[in-house]
């Protein structure tokens, strides 16, 4: 390599050495990615290929608007972090914010299994209970 601080003539470099050279930068990428992924708290997206994803919209909302765009499905992952929408865009997993498997079933118009409704609760009947204690007034007791 060669820099502007070099005076002599250029080092005759070997396929060998640019191979371990380029070996120990990626070892040192890679170790640096690692420390700053553990400082910074980052995590693996939980988005996988075929779910639906909502877009956030950008800017401030006004009340009683939805904050995201429609549903759009996970065509594919891009990178690391990174996906592409069936209408061809591609976006970062900050984005994105997974639609939940019970919106998704009215979304696309599935019904839904009937083991996984819970089943409505009775209200409690009154006669269980139990009578509030009261105090007798003050007032009648002097008099």
């Amino acid at each position: 390599m060669r820099t502007k601080v070099d005076i002599g003539p250029a080092s005759k470099s070997t396929p060998l050495l640019e191979e371990q050279l380029r070996d120990r930068v990626t070892s040192k990428q890679k170790a640096s990615k690692a420390y700053t992924d553990t400082k910074r708290g980052a995590q693996v997206p939980k988005i996988k290929e075929g779910s639906l994803g909502r877009v956030r919209k950008p800017f401030h909302i006004k009340k009683g608007l939805s904050k995201f765009y429609t549903p759009a499905r996970v065509m594919e992952r891009a990178g690391a972090g990174s996906f592409v929408l069936e209408d061809g865009s591609t976006l970062n997993a900050s984005h994105l914010s997974l639609v939940p498997e019970s919106a998704e079933d009215i979304i696309t118009g599935k019904p839904a299994d009937p083991a996984s409704v819970p089943e409505p609760t009775k209200p409690p009947d009154d006669t269980c209970r139990p009578t509030r204690v009261r105090k007798k007034a003050c007032l009648a007791e002097q008099s």
